[in-house]
């Protein structure tokens, strides 16, 4: 018969694993991490519809990494878009050619470096058993190679916050740690490069090394010093380059305003959502339609932080008239920060989840985690003093977010700490079950109450989700890779599962253009004028069609249209010239091409049409 004190076998295992040394728990992590991220690739590359695509943002990624390799370091423009990963592809590329394949598989050993410090954080703090926990669940938690597996610049970001969170708990009054603490710095201002609301986190560090000058003694001041040469380092450059290309300072990026906006105004969700009026795309919000908007309303040009103020008084201006309102979305946002939901910003995780089986993995995913984080931060917390630099990472980061909107890759760059906590957590809670009590009981219950709220708030948020927007982003996709087959295919799709998603519908008229079914395409174009009347290339395009079908009476109300919302557009006025000249309205004809020359003066076939015109007039 078992003795009664006597420690039950699987825990005395579990115990002998923790004394490891430290080299090899560390090499188990990185076996785990490693394998795990084989056998996502190979899913990927297996299944996944978008393996060899570019969509959206990292489209975008990459064409302004070539852009910095045929024209230099600075750009046409001031960033409107995270700066780190636009230079991380480019160094990638020059050195090891453009393959997508490579920058995910650098990637994979970002998220790897991930893992091995999130074990280094957490056993300097909580100790052995917590630290090789949170290496483990960081080397197989499914987001981390969901989005290693993108060209989003998420891996790159989590991995330097995480290394300046490594390098300052570690740093101590030696010749090393100077390098260290200048580390720290250079790595959290490239996190911040990576992700401009960790802009926050800037006096946390600081702050970390005076407080521990009984450990640094006269030399935290030194220390401070050098965290700051190293912040100052990254964010100096792009303030440079915002100056160069856009004459104007912006210390980060001058798409801060439209984001504010975004999660801040009367019918905002809490996501990420276009503006009405405004296409969903990174380069329309960021750049030519938020600047576009910002002008119609101020009706004078504006430079690219005058765009961004514009916006930025905007969502102050919901804000201060509609404080209850307000309050009641930023409640709403920081809930979803601490739910088990990955919100979506462009690129939807539950829709990849068909694809491969590690991101279907219950266990894997932040329903399972953040109940367990949410545990660690409540159990841990009357001892907060001790692990201040955590609750302060992770609550500013929260804050940071919740200020703009809600998405899932923006939360992932602090899940490093939250797994920490997690893994924290899951150690208090199996301690507290060895000791009888009310105690135990309470943190049991507490743990599957969270867990029933996770899991219920994630069921409910993905019934909602429907999967039009990923097969829009997959048509689109693939209409640029010049395959208007496969975008048609992806299109269709995208409109069973949402007819009034017009940016399909449109998408898909260009498709059908492009493989030569103008009768469809024409359809596909009155759908989008029949969902919003004010889409002006819709109106250009039916046109256009009518056009070439002779059906000229039909073709004159689509043109004038599109020229209400796009009054220099040269085909819609080379058009409309031909529509009123097929009808022998020729002063009409003359005209519209006359306006035409006035935006295109060197348009000879405006001129001979203006001729051909006259000659009838005579």
């Amino acid at each position: 018969m078992r003795e009664k004190n006597r420690i039950p076998l699987w825990r005395d295992r579990l115990t002998r694993l923790f004394e490891l040394p430290d080299y090899v728990i560390i090499i188990v992590i990185v076996v785990v991490a490693v394998s795990s991220r084989i056998a996502y690739f190979v899913q990927l590359a297996a299944n996944s519809p978008s393996y060899n695509l570019l969509i959206h943002d990292s489209a975008l990624f990459n064409e302004l990494a070539h852009s910095v390799l045929n024209k230099g370091l600075i750009l046409d423009q001031p960033f409107y878009i995270s700066p780190l990963y636009i230079y991380f592809l480019a160094v990638i590329y020059k050195v090891l050619g453009s393959t997508i394949d490579v920058v995910r598989l650098i990637q994979f050993g970002l998220g790897v470096g991930t893992a091995v410090l999130t074990f280094a954080i957490a056993k300097t703090f909580f100790g052995k058993r917590v630290g090789s926990l949170a290496g483990l669940l960081a080397a197989v938690y499914a987001p981390f190679l969901f989005f290693e597996g993108n060209l989003l610049g998420t891996a790159v970001a989590t991995f330097c916050l995480t290394a300046s969170l490594f390098c300052l708990v570690y740093a101590h009054p030696k010749w090393s740690g100077y390098l260290m603490t200048f580390a720290s710095g250079l790595f959290l201002a490239l996190a911040i490069t990576g992700r401009p609301n960790l802009l926050l986190l800037v006096p946390i560090p600081i702050l970390f090394l005076f407080l521990n000058r009984s450990k640094l003694g006269k030399a935290s001041f030194v220390f401070a010093g050098l965290m700051g040469v190293g912040i100052a380092i990254p964010i100096g450059f792009t303030g440079l380059h915002n100056y160069h290309a856009g004459g104007q300072f912006n210390l980060l990026t001058t798409h801060g305003g439209i984001n504010f906006y975004i999660g801040n105004h009367e019918n905002a969700s809490g996501t990420w959502e276009a503006p009405e009026g405004i296409e969903a795309s990174v380069s329309a919000i960021n750049l030519v339609e938020s600047k576009r908007f910002a002008e119609e309303a101020t009706n004078k040009e504006l430079t690219a932080s005058q765009v961004s103020t514009f916006w930025y008084k905007r969502a102050l201006s919901f804000i201060i008239n509609h404080p209850i309102q307000w309050g009641g979305l930023l409640l709403k946002k920081s809930l979803m920060f601490w739910s088990g939901y990955e919100a979506p910003i462009n690129f939807d995780y539950y829709f990849h989840q068909q694809y491969s089986s590690l991101l279907k993995f219950p266990l894997l995913n932040l329903a399972f985690y953040m109940p367990l984080a949410i545990l660690g931060l409540i159990l841990f917390a009357p001892k907060w003093r001790e692990y201040w630099v955590l609750y302060a990472t992770i609550g500013i980061s929260c804050m940071s977010i919740v200020m703009f909107f809600m998405g899932d890759r923006y939360r992932i760059v602090v899940m490093p700490l939250l797994i920490i906590m997690a893994s924290a957590g899951i150690v208090r809670f199996f301690d507290l079950m060895r000791v009888k009590g009310s105690k135990r009981l309470i943190t049991l219950i507490s743990l599957l109450l969270l867990f029933a709220i996770q899991f219920g708030y994630t069921q409910k948020r993905i019934s909602r989700t429907n999967y039009a927007n990923d097969y829009y982003n997959l048509s689109l996709a693939h209409l640029i890779n010049e395959d208007p087959e496969s975008a048609v295919y992806w299109g269709q799709r995208a409109i069973v599962e949402d007819p009034s998603l017009k940016n399909a519908h449109y998408n898909l008229g260009v498709a059908y253009l492009k493989s030569g079914d103008r009768d469809k395409a024409l359809d596909a174009f009155l759908a989008v004028i029949q969902i919003d009347p004010t889409v002006a290339g819709a109106h250009r395009n039916a046109g256009g069609l009518l056009l070439i079908r002779h059906e000229y009476e039909k073709a004159l109300p689509h043109l004038k249209t599109s020229l209400e919302y796009e009054r220099d557009n040269i085909i819609s006025l080379m058009n409309l010239g031909l529509a009123y000249y097929y009808l022998t309205e020729y002063e009409k004809a003359i005209d519209a091409w006359e306006l035409l020359l006035k935006f295109d003066p060197q348009n000879e076939q405006a001129k001979n049409n203006i001729q051909a015109a006259k000659r009838f007039l005579e």
